[in-house]
């Protein structure tokens, strides 16, 4: 995914030519009189002409007539007119010959409203009316982000810029005095760096993950990437799934008052996000009905799946009976015999299960064999990957259709416990529902989040034998002679992986999550308190459940 990088309120002309050097997709020029940063319109045509090809150009403006517009794009001949101020959508709609983006000062929900139903093709949501330097509320463009491709602006810097696309969710930023030397002077060091940071996002978790497969599968990542950001744009394929996930999945979950669990805890109350009872059992179907919808966009006949547990095998399986499409689920040998009732299910819906023998005969095996199979068939074969693995842009699809799962645990704890909850808690096998949970709560630094694995037979040795403790933002587990560990022995079903996703490690390494922990280490090492154990031990006794800690 290639992110937006716009560098506005640009005034001279080595600075357009600071900005293309370091990779910006989109160069501005402010016609605001008056504004700190305005320029005249023949000034802004000199700007653009040396915008060099590839490079977009955006003319800023504030409540122009129609007249004004077409004298801008006459005269400039802009890429883009971005409106600043109070434009009507009648306006929008008539301008010919630029495309439009909209800014719009997010400063409560209302706003994200009135932002959806305005014509443009990109909106850049704004802290206040521009130019301020100072940053907004993030999660507001979160929202947005979700319905529209989004630019966050607003007191961006190269050393907040990768945060605000996390929290977000957004397609790039819009910078002007987060780049500067001084007004009117763009920094070209500072420049640089935003770019650098911002790049590094492009197909991977801050500096963790990536796209490290055959290079014959690279058009279908692409293609796979490119449908995805046009679906996430695309209101009716969203309105499609929000139908489905209330009137099929029965969305939203409860989030249920563990009455007694906080009785015999004490100090805290005790919630359960209740995602056992979606349809299928599990989190599991919030992300593959997601996929499926993709796939069936994207003209795809066949879903092929890996299964551990069995859970995202039986949703693969649901989904593809669903849209009456092929189904194949790959399952290690060992997991199939452990997980005979889920094997069963996913044959009397239709689906194949191929049991795969090597190595392990586990989900990292299995999960090797389906991407073999789609490497030979990914012309109309749609690959569903359930956990935060995989190459880009799976992770960010997987935490996307999972995030339902924190919008409704975030509305729902403020409604019923009138505040948001001292610790967000998930168990972490796979991931995907952990991710869902946290993603909506990371721009809250009161909120702690934590995550717990299940501890092995294995885990004591590994700890010794790499070193490992718990502020450790990533576990690489391997042999002494330097091979990925080829059985871990850790006691979630299937889940014996060489190493945790690429989400769970970028969260730790910007301080917003204790990961990984298990439930044996944090008591022994007294990381979280009594209550929080006891809701630790709660969620992690085999229902699909995701535990809020809310601690008064």
């Amino acid at each position: 995914m290639r992110r937006y990088l716009k560098i506005c309120g640009l005034t001279r002309p080595e600075d357009v030519a600071a900005a293309a050097a370091a990779g910006a997709t989109h160069v501005g020029f402010v016609l605001v009189p008056g504004a700190a940063r305005t320029v005249s319109i023949p000034e802004a045509a000199a700007l653009a002409a040396a915008a060099p090809s590839g490079v977009k150009t955006v003319c800023v403006l504030r409540d122009p007539t129609a007249a004004e517009v077409a004298e801008v794009i006459g005269a400039v001949k802009p890429d883009i007119i971005q409106l600043h101020g109070a434009e009507s959508p009648a306006l929008a709609r008539g301008i010919v010959g630029a495309e439009v983006w909209k800014a719009v000062a997010l400063r409560t929900p209302a706003d994200v409203e009135r932002a959806a139903d305005f014509p443009a093709v990109v909106l850049v949501a704004d802290s206040g009316d521009g130019g301020s330097g100072v940053c907004g509320d993030w999660r507001l463009a979160t929202a947005l982000a979700r319905r529209w491709v989004v630019l966050v602006a607003g007191g961006i810097t190269p050393q907040n810029a990768v945060r605000a696309l996390q929290v977000t969710g957004a397609a790039g930023v819009d910078t002007s005095s987060g780049v500067e030397e001084k007004l009117r002077c763009k920094s070209e060091a500072k420049i640089m760096e935003l770019a650098r940071r911002i790049r590094s996002m492009d197909t991977h978790y801050g500096p963790y993950g990536g796209q490290y497969i055959a290079e014959t599968l690279m058009p279908a990542l692409l293609e796979l990437e490119a449908d995805y950001l046009r679906a996430k744009a695309d209101p009716v394929f969203q309105a499609e799934l929000h139908q489905l996930l209330r009137d099929y999945v029965g969305r939203e979950s409860p989030l249920y008052l563990a009455r007694r669990l906080t009785a015999h805890a004490g100090g805290a109350q005790i919630y359960l996000k209740r995602e056992d009872l979606n349809h299928t059992g599990a989190h599991k179907i919030n992300n593959t009905l997601g996929q499926a919808l993709l796939a069936r966009r994207m003209g795809k006949r066949r879903i092929i799946a890996e299964t551990g547990a069995g859970m995202h095998g039986v949703a693969s399986a649901t989904v593809a009976a669903l849209f009456g499409l092929e189904c194949e689920v790959f399952m290690g040998a060992v997991d199939i015999a452990r997980q005979a009732p889920n094997v069963e299910r996913m044959k009397t819906l239709g689906a194949k299960v191929r049991a795969v023998t090597d190595g392990s005969a586990t989900l990292k095996d299995a999960m090797n064999e389906a991407i073999r199979e789609w490497t030979a068939c990914s012309e109309d074969t749609f690959y569903m990957i359930g956990t935060c693995a995989g190459p880009h842009p799976y992770p960010m699809l997987v935490k996307d259709f999972q995030s339902v799962i924190g919008r409704e645990a975030r509305r729902q704890c403020l409604t019923q416990a009138g505040k948001l909850p001292r610790e967000v808690i998930a168990c972490v096998g796979g991931g995907s529902n952990a991710i869902g949970l946290f993603a909506e709560f990371i721009s809250d630094p009161q909120v702690r989040l934590v995550g717990v694995e299940a501890a092995g037979r294995m885990w004591r040795k590994l700890k010794a034998a790499v070193g490992w403790t718990e502020s450790d933002p990533t576990v690489v587990c391997t042999h002494q002679v330097g091979k990925a560990h080829s059985e871990l022995l850790f006691s979630s079903l299937g889940l014996d992986l060489a190493r945790n996703f690429v989400s769970y490690p970028q969260l730790g390494n910007c301080g917003s999550a204790s990961l990984p922990v298990t439930c044996a280490l944090a008591a022994e090492a007294g990381v979280l308190a009594p209550a929080a154990r006891l809701a630790m031990l709660g969620i992690g006794s085999g229902i699909n459940c995701t535990g809020l800690a809310v601690e008064w």
